[in-house]
């Protein structure tokens, strides 16, 4: 019985445990609606975030950019690109691929209209989607996964019901809609982790020292909450009960840069989000960032970017809306 019950016990400690860490890293998840892929087909996603697919019905090749042997994959099979990496998804890997940014218009995901694609053979149904996150330390920890990390169906009843849901809401596009996907999306996400995990004991201690750093998260939780407070190593340290130098060094080592620089990525990641918003100015920026002068946000914003914000706010001006390409670093 002890066998079992210790088995049971690991369980429960890896969910709970990486639900705290995915807490703490912000996540979001974008699920796009259903596609339909008709034999002939074959689609290519660009490089750019943590992104997964879901084979609802039919049969796929995962082809990545790298080459080796295609990864087939069956009905209710679930793939992660945890590397955001470029790859295709096809039914013959010597079809020339339709990138999916020809295939789908920004209106149309957020119509959540369907995706039909290919010519008139067998039908394949693939959910996907992306996920989002303003935490850079976490890249390292999705890192330490293989490019790409595929899940076998195993008739767990709670992903069925999911993409049920995800059937039901295709062609609603109502803020409720992108909320409940969200939180499906992210659950998903955990599912996916915790499958792996279990099958790899050695990388899942690894994360869950990771998570069990309570103290770090308590820090990076609070600047993430208010990056325009007047954190210091000191005072984030004595947040985390710890001391100084012990709260620096576990802070370096779970994600990847000191507390300062952390603090300091975080507050350039939002002004760079207002910037793009014309009705901010640059003096209110400074100040939702934590500087108390125009001045020292220059100064910080041009170190960080390269340029001022002014000349930053310009450039995103000309480039105007649409897809852009996304920086997994």
């Amino acid at each position: 019985m002890a066998g079992p019950i210790a088995e049971i016990g690991q369980r429960l400690q890896l969910a709970d445990t990486l639900s705290s860490l995915l807490g703490s890293i912000q996540m979001r998840a974008f699920v796009a609606p259903e596609a339909t892929f008709l034999a002939p087909w074959s689609v290519a996603f660009p490089a750019g975030p943590l992104s997964f697919h879901v084979v609802t019905k039919g049969n796929a090749l995962l082809v990545g950019k790298s080459g080796g042997a295609p990864v087939v994959l069956a009905n209710g099979d679930i793939v992660l690109a945890s590397h955001g990496d470029e790859h295709r998804l096809t039914c013959d890997a010597g079809l020339k691929p339709t990138s999916i940014l020809d295939l789908v218009q920004v209106d149309q995901v957020a119509r959540r209209a369907p995706i039909v694609h290919g010519g008139l053979g067998q039908a394949t149904r693939v959910v996907s989607g992306f996920f989002m996150h303003r935490d850079r330390g976490a890249n390292r920890l999705f890192s330490s996964l293989p490019p790409f990390v595929v899940v076998r169906d195993a008739g767990d009843g709670w992903v069925q019901s999911m993409l049920h849901l995800v059937a039901l809401e295709t062609g609603h596009d109502v803020p409720a809609v992108h909320d409940l996907l969200n939180h499906l999306g992210c659950a998903l996400l955990g599912h996916i982790l915790r499958a792996h995990l279990r099958e790899h004991p050695a990388l899942a201690d690894s994360w869950l020292e990771r998570a069990r750093r309570r103290d770090v998260a308590a820090a990076v939780s609070a600047i993430n909450v208010r990056p325009e407070a007047p954190w210091t190593v000191a005072g984030l340290a004595k947040l985390a009960g710890l001391s100084r130098s012990t709260f620096a060094a576990q802070f370096l080592e779970t994600m990847g840069m000191p507390p300062v620089r952390y603090l300091f990525e975080r507050r350039m990641e939002i002004a760079s989000a207002l910037l793009k918003e014309p009705q901010a100015t640059i003096k209110e920026i400074a100040g939702r960032c934590g500087y108390a002068t125009e001045a020292a946000f220059t100064n910080a914003f041009r170190r960080w970017a390269g340029i001022p914000p002014g000349a930053y706010r310009a450039r995103e001006r000309d480039v105007g809306p649409g897809l852009r390409p996304v920086d997994p670093s």
